[in-house]
This record gives C-alpha cells, sequence and structure tokens, in this order.
C-alpha cells in the first residue's frame, strides 16, 4: 500500500461520521500530532483516533478502530477506573490518571490519560477527549529507581554505621535510625542540618575547607577523618567516605554517604603505640642485647646493643630472619 492510500485510508477510518468540512479540518490537526489522541462517546465506544493510538494498541492502521470499545485495549484490573471516569466525565469532569493498556499483540504498556469532557451545541456531554502519553519507560525507571532506594534503605537499616545522604547545600536529607547510637540525635533530629553543625568551631572549619574543594570537583568522598560532637558533648571520631548523587538531567543532586565512628580504634592504636613506645625505652635502657622475634623468627626489633653487637642498624635487621644474624647453624 503507498503512502498516498495510508493517508486516505487514514482519513477514512478517523473521520468521525456526518462530520462537517470544519470538522474534517480540525481532524486533519489531530492526525498530524505526534501524541496519540482519543475521542470516545458515552459508552467508551471509539468516535475518532490518530495513528499515534494505532502504534500505541499495536494494531494496523488496516483495521479500523471506530465504534470499537475502549475497554479492548485497557487491562480488566483498570476496567473500574474508566468506569469511575467516565462518570466524572458526564458530570463535565475533566481529569489525568494512569491505566495499563493491554496492546492488540498482548502487550503491558502504562499509559497516562489527559481526559476532557465532549459536549455538544446545547453543552450536553457526549463523549471524552483524550490524549495519552505512553509513559511505561518512564515507570520502569521510577520502578527501578524505587527498588534501589528500597535496597539502600534496607542496608541502612542493617548497618551499624550511620548512613546519609545531603544535598547539594549540604544538609542531610536522609539519615538512617542508627545515628542515635553514634550521637544520641535522632533520625529526625539530624534532617535538615549540616555535618558542620555536629562539630566544634575549629574542626567545622577545616572539615568544610576539604568538603568544599571535594564538592567543586564533584568527586568521591574517601576515608575523611573528622570529629563530631554527641548531644552530651563528647567527641567521636568518624570516617566519611561518599559518593555524588546526580539527577537524571545530570544535575548534582548532593551527596550519598556513610560515616563510622572509629573513637575507639583511634584510641586502641595510640595505646599500642604508646605501649610499644615504652617497650622500646625500657629495651634501650638494659646493658644487653635483646631481640623480639616473630613466629616465623623474623626479627621484629632490636636494642641498641643488639645493633651494635651484630653491626647493623635496627632497620637493617627487621624483618630478616633471625639466623641470617645469629645462630647461623641453628638454621632448619
Amino acid at each position: 500500500m503507498n503512502q498516498d492510500n495510508l493517508n486516505r485510508e487514514e482519513d477514512t477510518i478517523n473521520r468521525p461520521e456526518n462530520s462537517s468540512p470544519n470538522d474534517q479540518m480540525h481532524m486533519e490537526i489531530l492526525n498530524s500530532v505526534m501524541e496519540s489522541i482519543l475521542i470516545v462517546d458515552n459508552d467508551n465506544r471509539i468516535v475518532f483516533c490518530n495513528p499515534v493510538l494505532y502504534e500505541l494498541f499495536e494494531v494496523e492502521l488496516e483495521e479500523n478502530l471506530t465504534g470499537r470499545n475502549f475497554l479492548d485495549f485497557v487491562s480488566r484490573d483498570h476496567w473500574d477506573i474508566v468506569n469511575n471516569q467516565t462518570n466524572k466525565r458526564i458530570e463535565g469532569e475533566s481529569s489525568r490518571y494512569e491505566l495499563e493498556i493491554v496492546t492488540a499483540k498482548n502487550n503491558r504498556k502504562t499509559a497516562l490519560l489527559s481526559v476532557v469532557p465532549r459536549k455538544d451545541e446545547q453543552g450536553k456531554t457526549t463523549g471524552a477527549i483524550a490524549t495519552i502519553a505512553d509513559i511505561t519507560e518512564r515507570k520502569r525507571m521510577e520502578l527501578e529507581l524505587a527498588d534501589s532506594e528500597n535496597r539502600f534503605r534496607d542496608v541502612a537499616l542493617c548497618s551499624a554505621d550511620w548512613v546519609w545522604e545531603i544535598d547539594a547545600l549540604g544538609k542531610y536529607t536522609f539519615c538512617s535510625d542508627n545515628v542515635i547510637r553514634l550521637i544520641g540525635y535522632s533520625a529526625s533530629e539530624v534532617l535538615g542540618k549540616t555535618p558542620f553543625y555536629f562539630m566544634t568551631d575549629e574542626e567545622a572549619k577545616k572539615i568544610s575547607r576539604e568538603f568544599r574543594s571535594i564538592a567543586l570537583n564533584k568527586s568521591n568522598i574517601v576515608d575523611m577523618e573528622n570529629k563530631i560532637l554527641d548531644k552530651d558533648g563528647n567527641i567521636h571520631i568518624v570516617l566519611t567516605n561518599g559518593v555524588p548523587v546526580f539527577g537524571k538531567n545530570g544535575e548534582f543532586l548532593g551527596y550519598r554517604g556513610v560515616d563510622r565512628d572509629i573513637t575507639d580504634q583511634i584510641k586502641a592504636d595510640e595505646e599500642l603505640n604508646n605501649a610499644l613506645k615504652a617497650t622500646k625505652t625500657i629495651l634501650e635502657s638494659v646493658p644487653f642485647g635483646i631481640m623480639i622475634i616473630s613466629r616465623d623468627k623474623r626479627i621484629i626489633s632490636a636494642n641498641r646493643v643488639a645493633t651494635e653487637l651484630l653491626g647493623s642498624e635496627s632497620e637493617e635487621l627487621e624483618g630478616h630472619i633471625c639466623h641470617d644474624f645469629i645462630c647461623p647453624t641453628e638454621i632448619g
């Protein structure tokens, strides 16, 4: 079938009965619109539809949809929605709503309808005029996003760390409930505040400079160590990691990340370092050589007397097998 014959067939299929020349001109305009156009009577029988609707319903143009019931292409689960909307239309109301469409090829699509009453010259409602947008892909993306956000929040609830989101202004928009275990504030008390609210003035100035540099480049936050105050004024050392969040159009929305309380770890490391320093001081004070050797016979450290006896610096001994320097005949 050539294009001229197809256009004539479309015109014949889609022109309402007893239409005037003026109506025909309007139909030609509607046929050229890129969005699906549908006109139905009060019984939801199709009076007019443009070629785009045939694509939406996956119907060949050779078929004539005029006279078919619109419900033939609506999921049975949504028939009540259509009937309720039809009653509203008869009363003169306009509306926007979503429906699940079932195409001629039995594919399911999500459609957004914008519907207004169609009235005759006496003002009586004779049906409805609707534009129909295929939003299947948009709904799929929305569902995937919602699923992703739900998974994120599930992880946040299970995590012992403080999971958070901040907007482009640095204000908390999401905060996991376990923040109360870290700093004594509830999630609702944290929302709307910035991280710097929970720092001393000195710490806030320092970290804000670091964060500003990171945010300007939309870079990841990697192991940023900072100090925050809990509700009682106690200092907690936290390790912050986060990633930038962008909208569907690439606009910067903020950051999403996690804070881990490493206060106990830092204290343990300090205590260990102090113990090692004290041990080293004691070892250096004795008048004979001492070496500390690991289970796999490697030298961990040696005091000054031992290094002098062996003629090597401590750094040269550390990590080597002890038999390289002492009792070589006992190897094995």
